[in-house]
């Protein structure tokens, strides 16, 4: 191998630099791989911790280099005290994140959101407590724009059943609703009065009261 160098230096040099690109490019790909197992977990333990409601993708897909996250038939299931059926039912969910921001800082920054809803399940239960505003509410302890705002959301909804039992004879209906809201580069506020006033339109408003229940609060 010296004799070799002495006699080629350059052919020896070269094929140092071959063989250090290949182990760092296995390198890379290794840790793409082994990231895009563990931080799936992590991420839905860290929502069920922050809002009691339990989040189940069948399948997900996660890209260290971009931030892009993509969860496919995603099952997020009610926390205690709305009994035992399902929140949300969504066939994906796809995230552009700050993986650095949230094991630094715990806090999950957001660039972009897309997510198809199959059918969202809304309760008032006997206790006055809203499945819908509780996870919006458990959301924000820990969820954060990007300071420029948002690149891109979507937001569609294909159904949703709405389930009030506080009063005596409940209320309970079930409704599709076709909902289909697209932004791109827009201002927190901006996106929450266009996103609110949308469902509102929809006829969808204790939706809209559920995720604008940071900014005004229903009693």
């Amino acid at each position: 191998m010296l004799g070799s160098a002495k006699r080629n230096p350059l052919s020896f040099i070269f094929a140092v630099l071959i063989s250090g690109a290949l182990i760092v490019a296995s390198c890379a790909v290794l840790a793409f791989f082994l990231f895009g197992l563990y931080f799936p977990g992590v991420f839905c333990d860290k929502i069920a911790e922050k809002t009691g409601f339990s989040m189940n993708p069948q399948d997900s897909f996660v890209n260290i280099y971009t931030g892009e996250c993509v969860f496919r038939n995603l099952v997020i299931e009610n926390s205690s005290g709305f009994g035992d059926s399902s929140f949300i039912n969504a066939p994906y969910l796809r995230l552009k994140i700050s993986f650095f921001d949230f094991f630094a800082e715990g806090v999950l920054r957001i660039k972009s959101f897309d997510c198809h809803i199959g059918k969202l399940s809304c309760i008032i239960n006997i206790e006055n407590d809203y499945n819908l505003r509780n996870f919006i509410s458990g959301m924000r302890l820990f969820t954060e724009p990007y300071p420029d705002g948002l690149e891109y959301v979507r937001v569609k909804i294909d159904s949703y059943d709405y389930k009030n039992i506080t009063e005596a004879d409940s209320v309970q209906w079930q409704k599709d609703i076709s909902f289909d809201f697209s932004c791109r580069n827009l201002s927190v506020d901006e996106f929450w009065n266009n996103f609110n006033a949308k469902l509102d339109s929809a006829g969808a408003s204790f939706i809209s009261k559920a995720f604008g229940f940071s900014r005004r609060v229903d009693k």
